[in-house]
């Protein structure tokens, strides 16, 4: 494993982000500008988990060389030779985020293949300065795909009490869109890794059995692509079992084992079973 690191220059916000093999770089390039081009400087830090293509593995390369010493928005990237998912990736930027001596406040997410708004650092540190009862705070998205030129605005509660009630019925953030007070990791949290296909669910359901404030900000700073790739990945039996243990973990946990929770548990476990064209309908029409 190596890791390029850089010089104690300033920024507040980390902001992490995992590539691996299937990612393709004309979508890392947009990703990565949006992050490093914010209003408010933060700094990048990037993980491969395994392998990834050659053209992205030269274009990292680059980017360390011209970063590294920046004061606007610098950047760090680590290569792994085995691929280990997600949540390990993403425990693994922590560590080297918390290890750094720059003493980063929050700690940002990111995907791969997602375009932040080039105010959405500046306004999701504004909200925390200003509400220090939020603990993790997200923000609304436009979804959008190559193949369409159409674009879905999607915003979730802002109030900690619904996001927390309604834990069950769905996720209470976009998880890439998401900023936490570092103080959370410092306490020791990090994602499960025992929770396989629900890392995220699985990581709000413990904020929340610890008493973290969850919030998000209604307006639209990310834009997420949603492919149909990405609603196959939330298909299939392993997905959709591995969704319903989560639930019901949370439902112990969170002490929220009602008639109405059961129900919406086996609901979801459903509806990842339906077919690829159904399904989209039905998100279309939950979402």
């Amino acid at each position: 494993m190596a890791s390029k690191g850089f010089m104690d220059i300033g920024a507040d916000v980390a902001i992490i982000m995992s590539v691996y093999i299937n990612d393709k770089l004309p979508e890392v390039k947009l990703a990565v500008d949006s992050i490093l081009d914010q209003s408010y400087p933060c700094d990048l830090f990037v993980i491969a988990d395994g392998p990834i293509q050659s053209d992205i593995d030269v274009y990292f390369s680059q980017l360390i060389e011209e970063r590294t010493c920046s004061k606007e928005g610098r950047f760090n990237f680590t290569r792994r030779a085995e691929n280990k998912g997600l949540a390990e990736s993403l425990n693994e930027l922590i560590d080297t985020v918390l290890g750094n001596k720059v003493g980063y406040k929050y700690i940002g997410r990111m995907d791969a293949d997602d375009i932040s708004e080039l105010n959405r650092v500046a306004m999701q540190v504004e909200c925390l300065e200003k509400n220090t009862a939020i603990d993790v705070l997200g923000t609304g998205c436009r979804e959008f795909s190559s193949s369409s030129s159409e674009l879905f605005e999607k915003t979730l509660p802002k109030d900690n009490s619904i996001l927390k009630r309604d834990i069950i019925k769905r996720c209470p953030f976009i998880h890439p869109s998401v900023m936490f007070r570092s103080a959370i990791f410092e306490d020791g949290v990090r994602y499960p890794i025992d929770t396989k296909l629900t890392e995220d669910y699985a990581l709000w359901v413990e904020l929340a059995a610890r008493g973290y404030g969850f919030g998000n900000i209604p307006d639209f700073l990310i834009r997420y692509r949603f492919e149909d790739s990405v609603l196959k990945r939330r298909k299939g039996l392993a997905k959709a079992n591995s969704e319903f243990l989560a639930r019901l973990d949370a439902m112990e946990k969170l002490d929220c084992r009602t008639v109405r929770n059961v129900f919406f548990a086996f609901g979801i476990w459903g509806l990842r079973l339906l077919p690829t064209g159904v399904a989209r309908i039905a998100y279309q029409i939950l979402r």
